[in-house]
């Protein structure tokens, strides 16, 4: 597979006359994505980023917006300024947002994480989806909690070793370094003295995202482009066991909603990645491949172990399609039945191997009366 090719901007890149998109667009390998510099922190907005995201939208590119965000400085303030900048010429349907994380000056771990926080919420806010977060293993490692960041996908540089002065570097070859606690990247921003496209600058940055282009389109909202392929054989069926599960354009939360499954439903799955399931043979269509939502066909006869016995002591007690009362009503257990339990979560008990039957655990509902890890 060929990773969809892209490249990044900013003011620098004009020099002393302007960007030619019609030589970036007629470029091999063939320019999918191009990121621009919207502005720096609070009060520094790109002169160029008008120009260059209208002439990104010409040549009809994916179009990627990001920010450098400075730590010391108000989230709230570096964010509205971001969108100041791009709102009014931006469709979130399609384009797509980055934070640059690169500068962390005097600013404590405690500061930059909470900053950087604050920043992705206030887009995910404005936007329904989180921004990228650009940077490399190396600066986040040292100056993020990068257990407390929430499920975001990762820009990540990683180049070869700088060329002599006047020569081009060739291009990493990936995969860039990941930062503790990250399974997964989504672009490789792999050179940063690569040959310069359309622009009178002597070098450019150049990336590479991890996929093809149609999942490059997929990712920016874009499946009308994407070209059909009913190559993909079928692995197995797994049948939808809450009431709804999204259908994603990706295999992760972060992807737009595609629609939904229900309860029942059987699904053909044709590729697994990192715990998501691929149920179109053609297209990115994606659901996640969690047993708690998806049991693959043959599971539902395997039995598992039960971690106790309960006696129901309500009169009656509901069964539902998930743990919480908001789940569907799937049966009720009368006064004095008996249930194995399978699964604990909060106040919620699971009741059926493998399969999502749950009842409320509360003392007023029900009684253990046997406890084999006590024994």
């Amino acid at each position: 597979m060929e990773r969809a090719f892209g490249i990044d901007l900013n003011e620098f890149d004009s020099g002393k006359g302007r960007v030619n998109f019609d030589k970036i667009q007629a470029h091999q390998p063939q320019v999918s994505f191009i990121a621009a510099r919207s502005g720096v922190s609070q009060a520094y907005p790109d002169p160029c980023f008008s120009d260059y995201w209208g002439e990104m939208g010409r040549i009809g590119v994916c179009r990627l917006a990001y920010h450098v965000v400075h730590f010391g400085d108000s989230a709230l303030n570096q964010m509205d300024a971001f969108f100041k900048t791009v709102s009014g010429e931006s469709n979130w349907a399609l384009d797509r947002l980055a934070l640059a994380f690169q500068t962390a000056g005097l600013n404590p771990k405690l500061r930059i994480t909470g900053t950087a926080i604050k920043c992705l919420e206030i887009c995910k806010t404005r936007t329904g989806l989180y921004p990228l977060v650009y940077s490399n293993a190396l600066w986040l490692n040292a100056n993020l909690d990068m257990a407390s960041m929430p499920h975001v996908h990762y820009w990540l540089s990683a180049f070869e070793k700088n060329p002599l002065p006047l020569l081009y570097a060739a291009e990493h070859p990936g995969p860039p370094p990941l930062p503790m606690g990250v399974s997964t990247w989504l672009i490789h921003q792999t050179g940063n003295k690569c040959k310069s496209i359309g622009t009178k600058r002597h070098y450019m940055n150049y990336n590479r995202f991890n996929g093809s282009k149609d999942e490059l389109h997929y990712y920016f909202g874009k499946a009308c482009q994407v070209q059909p392929n009913s190559t993909s054989p079928l692995l197995f069926q797994a049948r939808c066991i809450v009431t709804a599960l999204y259908t994603r354009s990706g295999p992760a939360a972060s992807y737009p909603v595609l629609g939904t499954i229900s309860l029942g439903d059987v699904a053909d799955v044709y590729e697994l990645r990192d715990g998501w399931f691929r149920i179109d043979p053609a297209m990115q269509v994606w659901c996640s491949g969690s047993r708690t939502y998806m049991l693959p066909a043959g599971a539902d006869e395997i039995e598992e172990t039960p971690l106790f016995q309960i006696r129901v002591v309500a009169q009656a007690l509901y069964k539902r399609s998930g743990p919480g009362a908001e789940n569907q009503i799937v049966g009720t257990l009368a006064q004095g039945e008996l249930a194995h339990v399978y699964e604990v979560q909060g106040t919620w008990y699971r009741i059926r191997s493998a399969a999502q039957v749950w009842c409320a655990a509360g003392p007023q509902y029900v009684e253990t009366i046997q406890n084999p890890a006590a024994g």
